[in-house]
């Protein structure tokens, strides 16, 4: 999307929504530092690129395959992965160690040996698993 210029003529658009959907979107918005219009175009291109990349398959369909995922593939030379470890919880595995949040190398110990101070340092939501792995990678943002 590109900023509009002086030469842009500017109009109104208007469609329908559930009130709890509408607030839901304005609430996201102002959490995020966005004015809506910036938030829905953020939308739009996000869809595209979205389905230039994995074709025209409805939202719910990408979501299915995402949250049915075990791992993502980041750099196959460097054997980095995000893989998950739970119902919420990723690791960033780089070979056989998993990555902290201090980006350090960790061996990661059998299950049953794992202690809460060891699963605190080297779990993260998946957005951020992939966003410091990718950076760890050299991956553009």
């Amino acid at each position: 999307m590109t900023p509009p210029t002086s030469v842009d003529k500017t109009v109104n658009v208007n469609f329908r929504m559930v009130e709890g959907e509408r607030r839901d979107f304005k609430a996201w918005c102002a959490h995020n530092g966005l004015l809506l219009t910036e938030g829905f175009l953020a939308g739009v291109a996000l869809l595209r690129g979205t389905r230039a990349q994995l074709g025209p398959e409805p939202v719910e369909t990408l979501l299915e395959i995402i949250e049915s995922a075990s791992a993502f593939l980041i750099d196959k030379e460097r054997d980095l992965r995000v893989e998950r470890r739970g119902a919420k919880d990723w690791a960033i595995c780089e070979g056989a160690s998993v990555i902290n949040r201090v980006g350090a190398r960790e061996y990661e110990p059998m299950p049953s040996s794992r202690d809460e101070d060891f699963i605190a340092r080297t779990r993260f939501p998946l957005a951020e698993a992939l966003r410091v792995a990718r950076a760890r990678a050299g991956a553009a943002e």
